[in-house]
């Protein structure tokens, strides 16, 4: 779901995001468990009572300029707590914002090797894992390339009138819908390295569909007519490259975790 807007800002009014959200509700399945996960972007707090309405759990980044109440007792900006490198905090019941929003969990880490902190508020006890689930969120940023410099270059199009955009943006649900459906049915059939010659998952599910529909054009092979997308873990995953890939894996937080709970 999407909506235009003709604004001179990134970030639109609560009720812009809100109506979305219902539009999201009304057609999702049924079963299943949704989890809102927010960057620091969204950061109003009637768009968490919203999620509440629809009984949707959410992790939501914050700025470290965000203030915190615990225990009845101001803490400050969550930016200023003591912090060791490689340490978390998790706070149950905590107010934020100067409008003592709450109670919510905070989750607060500070990676080994970076100053500035992760800070992740969540209406459900934080751990952890709360990280993690936050960290899924990253994944959106592979859709942003395949929307612009890796695929159909959407800061190119100079368009400049909103309803000619919502538009575009139908046609390229569409277009995505369709590319990603041809690009998992190139990896499930095990011709992936035709398309993809980086041998080691280096383009999207959208990029190896649009190759392989470059292909069978230019090759006469057959295209899937079949829109599917597998819901099972892709089998080659991808990798940012073959270096990265084999160096060890760096925990987020090392030592032991510095527990608050109550």
């Amino acid at each position: 779901m999407w909506t235009v807007l003709a604004h001179p800002s990134r970030r639109g009014a609560d009720d812009v995001y809100n109506a979305v959200l219902d539009q999201v509700a009304e057609r999702l399945p049924c079963r299943g468990t949704v989890v809102l996960t927010a960057d620091r972007g969204v950061a109003a707090t009637p768009l968490l009572e919203h999620l509440t309405e629809w009984g949707w759990p959410w992790r939501r980044r914050i700025n470290g300029s965000f203030w915190s109440d615990r225990d009845g007792i101001r803490q400050g900006t969550v930016n200023r707590m003591p912090l060791a490198p490689g340490k978390a905090l998790f706070w149950p019941h905590v107010y934020m914002t100067k409008q003592a929003y709450g109670p919510v969990h905070l989750a607060l880490g500070r990676p080994i090797g970076r100053q500035a902190y992760w800070c992740v508020v969540s209406d459900e006890p934080t751990e952890s894992k709360t990280f993690e689930e936050y960290g899924r969120r990253v994944d959106i940023e592979a859709n942003f390339l395949d929307d612009q410099a890796n695929g159909v270059q959407l800061e190119s199009s100079l368009l400049r009138s909103a309803n000619a955009w919502e538009h575009r943006c139908g046609v390229l649900a569409i277009t995505t819908l369709y590319l990603v459906a041809q690009g998992t049915a190139v990896v499930t059939q095990g011709t992936r390295r035709w398309v993809d010659s980086h041998g080691f998952g280096g383009q999207s599910s959208l990029k190896i569909g649009w190759n392989w529909v470059k292909r069978a054009l230019s090759k006469g092979y057959e295209l899937s007519t079949c829109v599917y997308i597998s819901p099972e873990a892709d089998p080659v995953p991808a990798m940012a490259s073959k270096i990265q890939h084999q160096k060890p894996s760096q925990l987020f937080f090392a030592g032991e975790v510095q527990d608050a709970v109550a």
